[in-house]
């Protein structure tokens, strides 16, 4: 630990002695001396305090802090310098001060070192001060800079702002585009299969044409119902018959068309008509799916006979065998009547009998020798 020096000669005192070895100054206790100088840097911290008081916060909270720690110290040695006064009263009476130039003598040392130590505190201050200025001045450049950036971060804020507003709603275009698109494809795709559909159709439609015209050429007639024809060629039926109209088949078998003559067959026909019947010569038959013919419609023995599909018309059938063997010079002309329902459900016969409209036919086969 350093030892003391005298505030009047500033030479070392002596451990324990209450005067200067060297000038005999009285020495003052180191309780007071350190109340004085707690004194004194309160003082000069109070001041500082308020040269600091205007500065930014940080340096507001430095000047804090001080000022904290000076009123800490006032606090803790209030009482010292309230009893300063009687401490020195009480010294100049314990060492005979009895005059006030003694007092003076004594006491100006210890004024002046209080100076040295002000003026110190305050060179101390103002370096301080410059200090804070420097601080104040990097933390208004500081603050400054903090500025420009945040500028610039609201400016590059904003700019990106637009331009994610810009990609929005690029976006959202691309996005009406590409439903546009999409639901213009589906309708594409509709119709494409509509036309796949349609082509598929009518490329069946025509191979089936192909199809039936090459079934149509083998065979014409497939798939037609049956109609009666004569002589090969459709018959007008019975729909074409008058109410009074009776009409009568003449067929001539081939062996007998030898042995009977145009001029027979001529009277045989005027006959006919005179009675108000109708002849009809060739040979029935039926179309459609196939052609056939039907020359007889039953089976006889005899050169001429007269075959009738309804017992009303047993009369008519006996008219016509008198008319038969008077032109055509034959005997034995029978009337001889057919029950189409004895007929298979198939045979033709039963077809020509019930829409062909005949009431009667005569057949003609080869003279008995």
């Amino acid at each position: 630990m350093p030892s003391e020096t005298c505030p009047v000669c500033s030479k070392p005192l002596v451990e324990g002695a209450d005067f200067c070895p060297f000038c005999g100054n009285k020495r003052i206790p180191s309780d007071t001396s350190a109340a004085i100088d707690s004194y004194i840097q309160s003082q000069l911290n109070l001041e500082l305090s308020k040269r600091l008081k205007d500065q930014q916060s940080v340096v507001r909270e430095i000047a804090d802090q001080a000022e904290d720690v000076v009123w800490t110290r006032i606090k803790r040695y209030t009482v010292l310098v309230a009893l300063l006064p009687t401490v020195i009263l009480g010294a100049i009476a314990f060492f005979g001060i009895t005059t006030v130039n003694d007092v003076s003598k004594r006491i100006e040392p210890i004024i002046r070192d209080a100076e040295n130590r002000a003026k110190a505190a305050k060179t101390t201050i103002e370096e301080t001060a410059s200090q804070v200025d420097a601080v104040k001045a990097s933390l208004d450049r500081l603050s400054s800079d903090v500025d420009a950036q945040t500028k610039r971060v609201a400016e590059k804020n904003s700019e990106m702002s637009q331009k994610l507003a810009a990609l929005d709603a690029a976006a959202s275009e691309a996005q009406k585009k590409g439903e546009t698109y999409q639901a213009h494809s589906e309708e594409l795709s509709a119709r494409l299969d509509a036309m796949e559909k349609a082509l598929e159709t009518k490329v069946e439609q025509i191979s089936n044409q192909v199809d039936d015209i090459s079934i149509r050429r083998t065979y014409p007639n497939l798939g037609e119902k049956l109609f009666v024809t004569l002589d090969g060629s459709r018959w007008k039926g019975k729909s074409a018959k008058g109410s009074n109209e009776k009409w009568v088949s003449i067929w001539v078998g081939a062996n007998a068309i030898s042995d009977f003559y145009p001029s027979q067959f001529e009277q045989l026909m005027a006959e006919l008509k005179a009675h108000n019947y109708t002849p009809i010569l060739g040979m029935f038959g039926v179309g459609g799916p196939y052609s056939s013919g039907v020359g007889s419609f039953e089976g006889s023995a005899e050169t001429a006979t007269v075959f009738y599909f309804n017992k009303d018309s047993e009369q008519l059938a006996t008219t016509v065998c008198a008319i038969a063997s008077k032109t055509l010079s034959v005997n034995g002309c029978k009337p001889q009547f057919v029950d189409q329902n004895s007929f298979p459900k198939d045979d033709i016969r039963k077809l020509i009998i019930e829409q062909s409209g005949l009431d009667c036919q005569l057949a003609l086969n080869p003279r008995s020798k």
